[in-house]
């Protein structure tokens, strides 16, 4: 299983319905949520063979802006 984290954009009303909405009918993801308790506003993806550009293209289709970060 791989984790991917990003760092996204303000919380807005309904962000987690529309990444939801965005990433459900993507494979491979297993798990998905918001650290709200972090500085980079992360959305941490879990599961199996994922593509993290179709994940950042997803979820700007539904105005969520997100940066990929990588972990050390």
């Amino acid at each position: 299983m791989e984790k991917l984290l990003f760092e996204r954009n303000v919380q807005s009303p309904g962000l987690s319905e529309k990444i939801n909405n965005a990433l459900e009918k993507l494979k491979g993801i297993r798990e998905w949520k918001m650290d709200f308790d972090s500085i980079q506003n992360l959305l941490i993806i879990e599961g199996i063979r994922l593509d993290p550009i179709e994940i950042i293209s997803k979820l700007s289709l539904h105005g969520i802006e997100v940066c990929r970060l990588y972990e050390e």
